[in-house]
């Protein structure tokens, strides 16, 4: 409707086909409106009266700065912190933060500053969405796929957006991700929905909903996922609910809960490989690692038998 009424401004050096709206975000406080149009924000704002509309602001970055702005190409996400008083964006290959009263971008990060996956090929890699944590407006997660899998990244605010962590989550792709409650939402390119939490960025839960890519995910309070994919098929999957027993004899229950254990653990000890410089960390990991060998060979064991 703000299209039709023709107060969008075209991005100055795109044309009609090549500038299209991908994202939009509305404050959590309703009165503020950012719109996506290529590579360029549209800002707008509702006053403080009952009735009032929505009155266009401007773009961003401020029209007369010799920036250009940080994105090279559209911008696929756009989100507000808590207090509404900076924005998150994200391209392919850039996630920027803005002031939104200034307009300005305060920091920005691109694909080849990420050190810790400096090792990947750079054409492979492609950030896919960004949030705001829920407690801590300084922290910013975002979500990238490279060739190997997917990534979860969490940046801090007040260091130029330096990343503090970089997760792997997922052999797939991330093609989609929500967050909420301190719980990480993430859907995959060979259509899996992963519960994570915010906390530890580990993997809590995976569900098999969709035999195509995940198009979009949603997280509901509880921890329960929507999902949307391109086999044109929504599902709810219930996270919330424990996970159902194994089916067969106890015995093959009892290797599977085994197996899930000694997972945690592998996952456990790649948490602890960024502490490694230390003695505790050392001391910490030769610990764990003991405690892995010993439930594989017990797993080893029980699924001879169960066989």
């Amino acid at each position: 409707e703000l299209k039709k009424e023709g107060v969008v401004p075209k991005a100055p050096e795109a044309k009609k086909s090549e500038a299209e709206g991908k994202a939009v975000a509305l404050s959590s406080g309703g009165d503020l409106l950012v719109a996506a149009e290529g590579s360029k924000l549209y800002l707008w704002r509702k006053p403080p009266v009952k009735g009032g509309s929505f009155a266009y602001v401007g773009s961003f970055p401020r029209i007369g700065t010799s920036a250009d702005g940080p994105h090279l190409s559209d911008i696929k996400s756009v989100r507000f912190n808590p207090q509404s008083k900076l924005l998150v964006s994200v391209s392919e290959e850039t996630v920027a933060l803005w002031d939104v009263d200034s307009r300005e971008c305060v920091a920005q990060r691109s694909l080849p500053d990420l050190d810790q996956l400096s090792h990947l090929d750079m054409e492979t890699r492609s950030f896919c969405d960004a949030f705001f944590a829920a407690n801590a407006s300084g922290v910013v997660y975002t979500a990238i796929s490279t060739e190997s899998g997917g990534y979860v990244a969490k940046h801090s605010a007040l260091k130029g957006l330096k990343e503090d962590r970089v997760t792997r989550v997922s052999s797939s792709s991330i093609t989609a991700m929500d967050m909420l409650e301190g719980r990480v939402a993430i859907g995959t390119s060979a259509g899996q929905v992963l519960l994570l939490s915010e906390a530890r960025l580990q993997v809590q839960r995976i569900s098999s909903q969709h035999v195509m890519p995940v198009t979009a995910v949603k997280l509901l309070p509880g921890g329960d996922v929507m999902s949307v994919g391109f086999d044109n098929v929504c599902a709810l999957s219930l996270f919330s609910r424990a996970a159902e027993p194994a089916a067969g004899s106890p015995m093959v229950a009892d290797v599977l809960s085994k197996g899930e254990k000694v997972i945690k653990g592998g996952m456990a000890l790649v948490d602890m490989a960024m502490d490694l410089g230390s003695h505790r960390g050392r001391k910490l990991a030769k610990k764990a690692l003991a405690s892995v060998w010993e439930q594989l060979a017990e797993l080893k064991e029980k699924g001879f038998k169960a066989a």
